[in-house]
């Protein structure tokens, strides 16, 4: 369980860098980044924030995409499942974070599950 500063930090990297629209939380104040579509096809989904890490690593994500921060969220995602998104979601990552995505793991065979190729 996360302790209230570290709420507290999520709730002001979100809030700096304005990307409220992926954060999710429940009654018990546990915080996930919702990536729906993002891995797989017609999937609800999403990544947990379950400790002061991976609270780091969200800092660090989020940095990592610039002053915008709008890919940031996807970033924690792909970097904690070691998995890039599925090609299709590229044309929705700024061209000068694509190198991030990359650098999460293998590139993903092209199929049902992967139905594009990355531009």
């Amino acid at each position: 369980m996360l302790t209230d500063n570290e709420i507290k930090t999520i709730l002001k990297l979100f809030a700096k860098y304005d990307c409220f629209t992926e954060l999710m939380w429940n009654t018990n104040l546990d915080f996930a980044i919702i990536c729906s579509d993002a891995f797989w096809w017609a999937c609800a989904d999403a990544e947990p924030i379950e400790s002061k890490e991976d609270i780091q690593n969200l800092k660090l994500a989020l940095q990592d995409c610039g002053d915008s921060g709008s890919d940031g969220p996807l970033l924690y995602c792909a970097r904690r499942r070691k998995m890039r998104p599925q090609g299709a979601m590229y044309k929705y990552i700024d061209k000068t974070n694509r190198h991030l995505f990359d650098k999460c793991g293998p590139e993903r065979e092209v199929g049902f599950l992967n139905p594009h190729e990355q531009e």
